[in-house]
């Protein structure tokens, strides 16, 4: 696809820095940038329409699903962390939770986030010192530990697990234990039953390659691999992502940036069974970093947005498809029938209007993607053979 054809597509995928989420066979889609324009909490889902924004820019904030609502938190834009819901009623619109006693984390964006348990987790950040006290509540005499700050004035990296019980409404600072990770941000997570497994990120100048695992019952940190570790392994970067794949029982990681600047296109595999790492390729699309990938039901990883050039600098150009399939197995039958529909396009104004607007939403879904088969690599054959 040339520059040309970009503005032909929805503007609002060709996004970075945003958030996304899968219900069943829904992508949800908030946030984000795009050249020098920040998306609002708009809600986008593919191949649907779009929800109405509220009002807080969301830049790096972080989107989870759960009982039939979605909960966005964090973000570039907001002197202190808001948490937002939306409910299944489509016209209720999203509602900030106040949080008791108005107390809320100072702002928080490229963190980590998950549910467990009724408790919504935040982990790793880049954001800014509220005071000299290091302050991580409105009210200052609540302390935190942040360890330091970059080169910027009232910016810091954070190490820090809270926790926003749903119950009372109140925000906690968690205490873990065990081989705890150095402060950093723009890292990959994601949970798996009881165990977080979080891989790399940026701490001040450096972007690291180390993998660590947070067991949410015991709230104990384990090291997987380390910096300095010999063992095949993704090089260190940030803005990559980490997906699981239940059925396989693997974490797929995918692009980024560099230790060097350097945007990546490697794809890497994880069994868990045996903490292996398999490289499944190292160029074989565009570099894509900032972007947001997740599983399907139907062995396939969908990622969304992105950059293939530095998140500093960039140009139209630099936009690759707003949507890449990166398929682990056969298409499903639902997917070959409509393919085969797609051959008679030219017929389509003979459907009911239903069916119609399903095959047209499709058929720009797969206008907007780069589909990158993976079933047929001889890497992943010989991995689960």
């Amino acid at each position: 696809m040339n520059s040309a054809c970009l503005f032909d597509l929805p503007l609002s995928v060709q996004r970075i820095g945003h958030s996304c989420t899968i219900v069943g066979d829904i992508i949800v889609i908030i946030g984000g940038l795009r050249g020098r324009v920040r998306y609002y909490f708009s809600l986008d889902i593919l191949p649907s329409a779009a929800h109405e924004p509220v009002k807080y820019l969301s830049n790096g904030s972080s989107l989870v699903y759960c009982d039939k609502r979605f909960i966005a938190c964090g973000g570039l834009g907001n002197e202190y962390m808001n948490i937002s819901t939306l409910g299944p009623d489509k016209y209720s619109g999203w509602l900030e939770i106040q949080p008791k006693y108005n107390r809320k984390p100072i702002e928080r964006n490229k963190h980590s986030a998950w549910l467990f348990k009724n408790k919504f987790y935040v982990w790793g950040c880049f954001g800014k010192r509220l005071d000299s006290r290091n302050s991580l509540y409105c009210d200052s005499n609540v302390s935190s530990n942040v360890s330091y700050k970059d080169n910027r004035e009232l910016v810091c990296f954070e190490d820090q697990v809270l926790a926003f019980n749903f119950e009372n409404k109140i925000w906690e600072k968690v205490n873990t234990y065990g081989n705890i990770p150095c402060p950093r941000a723009g890292q990959a997570a994601v949970l798996v039953k009881n165990d977080l497994f979080m891989f790399g990120g940026r701490s001040k100048q450096r972007r690291m390659n180390d993998m660590h695992k947070l067991n949410m019952l015991t709230m104990r940190w384990s090291v997987l691999f380390n910096d300095s570790e010999k063992k095949s392994k993704p090089t260190g970067r940030s803005f990559h992502t980490l997906s699981y794949f239940q059925k396989s029982n693997f974490l797929f990681l995918y692009g980024g940036l560099s230790f060097e600047g350097i945007p990546l296109a490697d794809e890497w595999i994880l069994k868990l069974d045996s903490l292996d790492w398999f490289c499944i390729s190292k160029n074989a699309c565009r570099p894509r970093l900032w972007h947001v990938t997740l599983p399907t039901l139907d062995s396939m990883a969908i990622t969304i947005g992105g950059v293939s050039n530095n998140a500093q600098n960039i140009g139209l150009s630099d936009y690759p498809y707003p949507i890449k399939e990166h398929r682990f197995g056969p298409s499903s039958l639902y997917r070959i029938c409509f393919k085969i529909v797609y051959k008679g396009k030219s017929q389509w104004n003979l459907l009911p209007q239903s069916i119609k607007q399903e095959l047209h939403n499709w058929f720009i879904f797969d206008q907007m993607s780069e589909l990158r088969i993976i079933h047929g690599n001889e890497n992943l054959q010989q991995i689960f053979k």
